[in-house]
């Protein structure tokens, strides 16, 4: 069977580099979150390079291209707006998915990248990372970042009218707060919120020991039935 060409799906990782250090990321070192894993260098691709694997015909065999933070949050990519800018201007159809923890760069950035999706049909949207509605709250898992700057970033990007959604990792500490994250963000220009469980707790069901500035946390999983949802916003009262 050959491939599809025009209709292929990318999905890449542009950036080890991350603001974050979320305990259950793979990048984190669970000894000691604010160090990566040791076996994990930094690096990142520049426009250059991102030109040399992708060529303006090449880039037009892909349908959509996911710009993932498996390894790293791409938003911490120097290069980031060029490659976007560069996707979407050799390619008319392809739509440009991008996941980040938002906690970083300023309002003009983001402001900017979203007068970018608006000038190309709205084909590049970007997933916020928020998993709750005080800092306290949101930080128990999204470790050195700002609730407040995430949602100021997604608003100027939104104000751009470009299209952003938000992505919810549900634990026990914020299970209850699901529809009061979603009735926050959509106040901030989101459009959808994903909403899914932590599956990490592979190695102990019950919780997930972590140290922090010396001393042992745990996470614990969430208590309800919180399959992969979406709720759509705005949200019927």
């Amino acid at each position: 069977m050959g491939y599809d060409i025009g209709n292929l799906h990318a999905n890449l990782d542009l950036s080890t580099y991350c603001n974050a250090s979320c305990p259950q990321c793979h990048r984190t070192d669970q000894e000691d979150i604010s160090k990566k894993v040791y076996w994990l260098p930094l690096i990142q691709w520049s426009t250059e390079e991102f030109k040399k694997r992708f060529s303006v015909k090449s880039l037009n065999y892909y349908r959509s291209i996911s710009i993932c933070g498996t390894w790293g949050d791409p938003m911490m990519n120097k290069d980031i707006f060029d490659i976007v800018k560069f996707i979407l201007e050799n390619n008319s159809r392809v739509h440009v998915t991008i996941n980040t923890n938002g906690s970083m760069r300023d309002e003009e950035f983001w402001w900017k990248l979203g007068v970018l999706s608006h000038k190309n049909s709205k084909r590049l949207t970007v997933i916020f990372d928020v998993d709750g509605v005080t800092q306290e709250q949101h930080e128990r898992y999204r470790r050195g970042t700002t609730l407040s700057k995430v949602l100021d970033n997604m608003k100027a990007f939104t104000d751009a009218q470009a299209p952003a959604q938000v992505y919810t990792v549900v634990f026990e500490h914020n299970e209850n707060s699901i529809n009061d994250i979603a009735d926050l963000v959509y106040k901030y220009g989101a459009k959808s919120i994903y909403v899914c469980p932590s599956n990490r707790f592979d190695k102990n069901p019950e919780q997930f020991r972590f140290i922090s500035e010396g001393k042992i946390e745990s996470l614990f999983p969430s208590n309800k039935e919180t399959n992969f949802r979406i709720i759509g916003l705005p949200r019927k009262k």
